[in-house]
């Protein structure tokens, strides 16, 4: 469990590959939080989290990681750059 998150940390797809299955279903989920409106005039709201599950195949997972881990290594060197 150490070793992928090392190698999540470091980015290491390499490493991401090889310790999946092709066979892998992978499950991921995220926190999506909705506010609500307790009065009319919107001055006090409410948090309401819902979690949404993904399934995806080792491929469109591994896809997705990398995707992420350009646009924030991308980001990361816009920001170094100014």
């Amino acid at each position: 469990c150490e070793y992928l998150a090392k190698a999540y940390c470091d980015k290491n797809m390499n490493f991401l590959d090889a310790v999946y299955s092709e066979d892998a279903l992978i499950i991921t989920g995220k926190i999506q939080m909705q506010y609500r409106r307790e009065k009319m005039d919107g001055v006090k709201l409410s948090p309401e989290a819902t979690v949404v599950y993904t399934e995806q195949t080792k491929t469109e997972y591994l896809n997705n990681l990398a995707r992420i881990f350009k646009a924030k290594n991308d980001l990361l060197e816009q920001s170094l750059s100014n």
